[in-house]
């Protein structure tokens, strides 16, 4: 039963992207297309944005779970610990950003 449905919500959603979308089917001039390295640069920006966003959640997330441990050692133990993480995640997102644009701005020319 879930199958089938699932297959049907697919169906329907694949034809409204045909349906919608004047963009298939037609091809383009091979130097209009990005460099790899344009679209490389473009994933890496995005993968490192969504850590940056993950970590900023989870340091929202440490902090609510540290204000409400009364006092439990365990759950401020782990309340501090996640937010060394975040911390971490977050000095390590922003360095390979900026290792990323130095990069960028040596081999852009």
């Amino acid at each position: 039963m879930r199958r089938n449905i699932f297959s049907k919500i697919l169906k329907i959603g694949f034809l409204a992207v045909v349906i919608f979308s004047p963009q298939i089917g037609r091809a383009g001039v091979i130097s209009d297309a990005p460099r790899i390295s344009t679209v490389l640069v473009n994933v890496l920006k995005f993968a490192l944005s969504v850590v940056g966003i993950l970590a900023i959640i989870m340091l929202i997330v440490s902090g609510i779970i540290y204000f409400f441990a009364r006092g439990d050692f365990r759950r401020t133990h782990f309340a501090k610990r996640s937010t060394t993480y975040a911390i971490v995640g977050l000095i390590i997102s922003f360095s390979a950003l900026m290792i990323m644009r130095l990069f960028g701005s040596f081999f852009a020319k």
